[in-house]
């Protein structure tokens, strides 16, 4: 199996939001779940940077392993092909160069990795097409909350070449259903 089943399993053990669904596609993941997934990678991030200010290897390696643990749960809960994408992402990388200068690098310096000339990007946006991802997430007119939930959008107040977007509950709410 893979990190990311193991995430799905351990989301089925505790009853969590998305389990090992075999087919990526769109999730609905509720504004409150979505702001409490990037509070929580934000703290599994701190706590890496506060191991590394004491040199405590242990607590280094364990935040990055839970960093990386909460980023595949966070895929997840989207939906996402977490291999697939990470296949692509790994094709891309493994067709970088090694900065020769550190003016050859954004981040300065030459243990980076840059992007040689002809550089094909990995197709993020190609491959979630293929699962009938939408191409850009709306927020809510009415609520104004979060990445939009994909299976309850509704249009509201379509006119040619603008088109708003509402939750259905909100849009039934304020009447416009």
């Amino acid at each position: 199996m893979s990190e990311h089943h193991d995430v799905g399993e351990f989301h089925q053990k505790f009853g969590l939001h998305q389990t090992n669904d075999t087919t990526p596609h769109p999730m609905a993941v509720p504004k409150e779940l979505f702001d409490f997934r990037v509070k929580f990678m934000e703290e599994e991030l701190k706590e890496f940077k506060d191991a590394a200010a004491e040199g405590d290897h242990a607590g280094m390696f364990d935040a990055l392993m839970d960093l990386t643990y909460v980023a595949c749960g966070f895929a997840h809960l989207m939906g996402y092909p977490w291999q697939e994408g990470w296949d692509l992402v790994q094709t891309a990388n493994m067709s970088k160069v090694r900065a020769q200068r550190s003016e050859e690098s954004e981040r300065g310096g030459i243990w980076d990795v840059v992007k040689p000339e002809g550089f094909q990007p990995p197709d993020i946006e190609g491959l979630l097409a293929t699962y009938n991802f939408p191409k850009r997430a709306h927020s809510c007119r009415i609520c104004h909350t979060g990445i939009f939930d994909s299976i309850e959008e509704v249009v509201i107040n379509a006119t040619p070449g603008y088109t708003q977007y509402a939750h259905a509950q909100c849009a039934q709410k304020e009447g416009l259903l």
